[in-house]
């Protein structure tokens, strides 16, 4: 069956859960500290930098195969990602860096009907993170599914500026946004301008997406993903995160 989602609360029939296996902080650099860690200097951010507990790892997991059981008992198709491609070494001419996870396939696809978009990551340790998930986007462009990524972006260190903590870290010179800076309410997605986004991206899905409608929202949520602010339940129902929204700030979408 040809994938198509449009939004998140329709009935659910097939998901991707990923796996916590070799998930570990990756090495300290300007994309890094954007999207974890702005308000640190580098030398605590160091201090961070490596393996999360074994315990943690192994608790993280077993959590994963609870939920993947539950989901297949509800009649939900579930999908893993490869295990060994969680912790690649990546080298590029302009730096180096290492894989960070594959604990949230929500961050790095964003699917739009019938079309699975691999989103142009802020984060340097992501750029490949979708090689893990390979096996699985085979089989549903062989369903009949669109498939393609976004351009790669160089993610200089020029992307990002700590001067100002009070506005986004995240420049606008690229190309970048990840999937969660989108909420998608059939053909409007709502595009939260972050530490995780940036205008180029939400002009970039814009063009290539043209009967989709983009409404932007600027810095007032979170300094990074939108869908831990803003979850819409069904049409006419939205949830709002109370410690971010207040009756004079929510998105001016749900006016109606």
């Amino acid at each position: 069956m040809i994938i198509n989602s449009h939004n998140d609360w329709d009935s659910l029939e097939e998901i991707i859960v990923g796996r916590a296996d070799f998930a570990h902080i990756p090495p300290v650099d300007p994309s890094m500290k954007n999207f974890m860690y702005a308000n640190l200097t580098n030398e605590e951010i160091e201090k961070h930098v490596g393996s999360y507990n074994q315990d943690l790892l192994e608790e993280a997991n077993e959590d994963l195969d609870i939920l993947s059981e539950v989901l297949e008992d509800c009649g939900v198709v579930v999908h893993r990602p490869e295990r060994q491609l969680s912790h690649l070494q990546i080298q590029t001419p302009k730096w180096k860096t290492t894989g960070w996870h594959n604990y949230c396939p929500r961050d790095i696809f964003l699917v739009l009907g019938n079309n699975i978009v691999e989103v142009p990551s802020v984060m340097r340790s992501r750029i490949f993170e979708t090689w893990s998930y390979n096996k699985i986007l085979q089989r549903a462009f062989d369903d009949g599914a669109k498939w393609f990524s976004a351009p790669k972006q160089i993610i200089e260190d020029s992307s990002f500026d700590f001067s100002d903590l009070s506005k986004s870290t995240l420049m606008n010179n690229e190309i970048l946004f990840d999937a969660p800076n989108v909420i998608r309410i059939d053909n409007d997605l709502i595009f939260q301008i972050s530490n995780s986004g940036n205008e180029k991206g939400a002009e970039w899905l814009q063009r290539m997406f043209p009967e989709y409608n983009i409404h932007i929202e600027r810095d007032a949520y979170s300094g990074a993903h939108f869908d831990s602010t803003i979850i819409p339940l069904r049409k006419g129902l939205v949830l709002l995160n109370g410690l971010r929204c207040n009756q004079n700030n929510y998105p001016k979408f749900f006016d109606n």
